[in-house]
């Protein structure tokens, strides 16, 4: 695959709807090629910053109605021959790529309207740089076979030999009960390396993201919403639920921040993390 089929096949695959056909060969090319993985992991994180932090608004009754109805005595009034100055404008094929992009700008100022402030003086970090926002995207991108693990395995001790000496933190390799371990990916980030942990639950997948606890909180690299590191300093634990069902719990352990994904209720997940084989010390 090229960089221009890839870049023509881009937006499907942050969608998640990417033929199936194209997803072995898309995922290879962005397995090879830097520039446009980066490109990709981009899209995808933008698209779940807009999940996030933009919330669809229901149309006022009957305001829908109203403007079709305009329109189209506007149009009746016009006559066939003669179509209103509103038709000819939405209608003229160069008007679809600029409401692309006006689309796009809008979703762009809302993510950056809604985004959590900075300290006075210094500089906001770009939306993909959200340890929440990247949980979710790359928990889509696994189970949609966009991410793979670099290393496949269901031994714990295999996947902390293939950790060790890549990361400044421990790698968290917990044997969860009713979990099974698939493998790791271990990448940089910024500057910053980061690893994930991939586990098949039943017929989902259990996602595990790790950061080096203090890159973090420092936030000149990785972020957290405010909300978040105040509650993971006071309880060591942060959860959210979002609408599709999925649940991400994040937790510190020792200088390791984890945060775990998975199409599961809050209290499940949490069970999975917390159960005796997740808690026994020889899982790091």
């Amino acid at each position: 695959m090229t960089c221009q089929e890839f870049q023509e096949l881009l937006t499907a695959a942050a969608d998640q709807v990417l033929p199936t056909q194209f997803q072995e060969a898309f995922s290879e090319h962005a397995r090879k090629c830097f520039p446009c993985r980066n490109e990709f992991e981009l899209e995808s994180a933008t698209k779940a910053a807009v999940a996030l932090h933009v919330r669809m608004l229901p149309i006022p009754t009957g305001l829908l109605d109203a403007v079709r109805t305009a329109l189209a005595l506007e149009g009746a009034a016009s006559g066939p021959e003669h179509p209103s100055w509103w038709s000819r404008l939405w209608s003229g094929a160069y008007m679809k790529p600029f409401i692309g992009f006006a689309v796009a700008c809008v979703a762009v100022l809302l993510i950056l309207a809604r985004a959590e402030h900075r300290p006075e003086g210094g500089t906001a970090l770009p939306a993909e740089a959200n340890v929440i926002i990247q949980s979710l995207s790359n928990y889509h991108a696994v189970v949609n076979g966009n991410i793979k693990p670099q290393m496949i395995s269901s031994e714990p001790e295999l996947l902390r030999r293939f950790f060790s000496g890549k990361t400044e933190f421990s790698v968290f390799i917990p044997a969860m009960k009713e979990c099974t371990l698939v493998g790791g990916v271990v990448n940089d980030f910024s500057g910053t390396m980061l690893a994930h942990v991939m586990y098949r639950h039943d017929s989902g997948i259990v996602y595990m993201y790790q950061a080096c606890w203090n890159t973090v909180m420092k936030g000149d690299k990785l972020r957290l919403p405010e909300e978040a590191k105040v509650e993971l300093q006071r309880t060591g634990w942060f959860t959210e639920t979002h609408p599709d069902g999925d649940t991400v719990v994040l937790w510190r352990k020792g200088n390791t921040l984890c945060a775990a994904v998975a199409r599961m209720s809050k209290q499940n997940l949490i069970a999975c993390l917390t159960s005796e084989n997740a808690g026994n010390a020889n899982a790091w």
